[in-house]
């Protein structure tokens, strides 16, 4: 992947960044970490489980999904997506968009029993 902040990128973090430390400050709050805007060059570690990762979709019709409920490819019976890339198809209800976070820990429960079977 090739890709690096720009110089507007780097002072629009720079700006937000300050301005989120300000309102923290200025609501009360008393426990702030450290205020640190974005700085170049992009590093994809600190990205490991964002959309850049991918975005390999989990459901139950072939038809709008990669892989299964139990992370397994439609297409490939001895291929399961494992890692921050793939997300689930429904959305969810507090956020409106697919969840991955949480769902990443019950991994090992999905895909496991069905590996053992093939």
């Amino acid at each position: 992947m090739t890709f690096d902040w720009r110089d507007n990128e780097l002072k629009m973090s720079r700006y937000i960044t300050q301005k989120m430390a300000d309102l923290a400050h200025a609501t009360g709050a008393t426990i702030v970490g450290p205020a640190w805007a974005r700085k170049g060059p992009y590093d994809v570690r600190a990205y490991q489980t964002t959309h850049i990762t991918g975005g390999t979709v989990m459901g139950a019709d072939p038809a709008t999904s990669v892989v299964s409920p139990h992370l397994q490819h439609w297409d490939a019976e001895n291929l399961f997506v494992v890692g921050a890339s793939w997300g689930l198809l429904n959305e969810s209800k507090l956020t409106g968009r697919a969840t991955y976070g949480h769902e990443i820990v019950a991994e090992p429960k999905r895909s496991a029993p069905r590996a053992g079977r093939l």
